[in-house]
């Protein structure tokens, strides 16, 4: 399926293994967030659709590192590097 120009969407999947709810649904709201952030940069976010996996590890991840690591990972894959 070819993504339609300008149109971002991206799913998360978290596993348990990762942790409870409560953690779960942390991790989620950051990568939100880390997200929007990054469609609010002037390149934007590249369009098409984004898988998200969280690793077990993600739990202990501070937020400026998942931002971090999210912008390395983003970028590379637009080419904005």
């Amino acid at each position: 399926m070819d993504a339609t120009p300008g149109v971002v969407r991206v799913a998360y999947a978290i596993g348990r293994p990762v942790g409870n709810a409560v953690v779960r649904n942390r991790i989620r709201r950051r990568l939100r967030a880390v997200m929007n952030d990054l469609a609010r940069r002037p390149v934007g976010l590249p369009s098409g659709d984004y898988l998200i996996r969280v690793m077990p590890g993600a739990a202990d991840v501070d937020f400026a590192a998942m931002h971090r690591l999210t912008t390395e990972i983003v970028d590379e894959l637009g080419g904005t590097r």
